[in-house]
């Protein structure tokens, strides 16, 4: 079972987004983690690039235009009409447009998106519908600016150790455990801010 902080993050997490962005994926692939998401019961949205999509073919996949596009378009425009569209999509409702920015020294990606995708402008969200923006917001800078490197860089020490040690050396269970417990303790500071 998840740690209590992020199972109370998961309560406020109103969609969940596929990246599609992992060499030799398949429509077939994309297909199963898209309806898996939306078994969950939370709405499904799907991130990638116009250079990965060109990758796979540009496919035009037209089960695709059910879910709305979070475009990664670094070209440091916030306008989500900007978005120099790819596959089957007509309209972006969110665009990534910065890379690894600096923020008071963290590392943090911007995002734009269009409320109105939603049904809903942001003004007229309910406290509790910005609330949950606002959350799903952090949860996203989170993951970007703490969560992936964390992973990343104890992916790489153990690397190294087994490298220089030997696969007897690691203790796998130890290093899921310490970086669970960061992550829990980082994500939940997020959530009581």
């Amino acid at each position: 079972m998840a740690p209590r902080p992020l199972r109370a993050a998961w309560a406020h997490l109103p969609v969940l987004w596929v990246d599609v962005e992992i060499e030799g994926v398949t429509q077939t692939r994309i297909h199963e983690t898209s309806e898996a998401a939306k078994a969950t019961g939370k709405a499904v949205g799907f991130y990638s690039a116009k250079w990965f999509w060109s990758k796979l073919g540009n496919p035009m996949w037209d089960w695709l235009t059910q879910y709305p596009l979070w475009a990664a378009q670094y070209d440091d425009d916030p306008s989500v009409d900007t978005v120099r569209l790819f596959g089957p999509w007509t309209k972006a409702s969110h665009k990534q447009f910065t890379n690894s920015t600096d923020l008071n020294g963290v590392t943090i990606d911007y995002n734009s998106f269009d409320s109105a995708i939603w049904g809903q402008e942001e003004e007229d969200m309910t406290p509790e519908q910005a609330q949950q923006l606002k959350y799903a917001s952090d949860i996203a800078a989170w993951i970007q600016s703490y969560a992936f490197p964390t992973l990343i860089a104890y992916i790489t020490a153990t690397r190294a150790e087994i490298a220089a040690q030997g696969t007897a050396a690691i203790d796998v269970d130890a290093l899921a455990k310490e970086f669970t417990e960061k992550s829990a303790a980082a994500l939940a500071a997020i959530l009581e801010s």
